[in-house]
């Protein structure tokens, strides 16, 4: 038995989510977000959370991120951080 075969599929699954977009639905359109309301990410994210709870705790750290440095952060850690953050969703490897 594969010990690792998750972890690999973890890491397949979050690259697809990352290439798709999906990460980026409620983040600022200025710095790659695509601008959406954020009752649509909730949406997207309860489906997420139904259909398997482990997968969809893996953005949550870089959604919150996004979300502090989006409303507290300075025009400099805006403009360094979010890009990176949105495009890439943060954890992209």
């Amino acid at each position: 038995m594969d010990k690792f075969l998750l972890l690999r599929v973890f890491k397949e699954a979050y690259k697809e989510l990352v290439n798709s977009s999906w990460g980026t639905v409620s983040g600022l359109k200025d710095y790659g977000g695509q601008g959406l309301p954020k009752t649509l990410a909730v949406m997207i994210q309860e489906l997420w959370n139904t259909s398997c709870m482990s997968f969809s705790l893996c953005p949550m750290l870089t959604q919150g991120a996004i979300e502090a440095i989006s409303h507290h952060g300075t025009d400099a850690q805006k403009n360094e951080y979010l890009p990176k953050l949105l495009q890439e969703n943060g954890l992209e490897q």
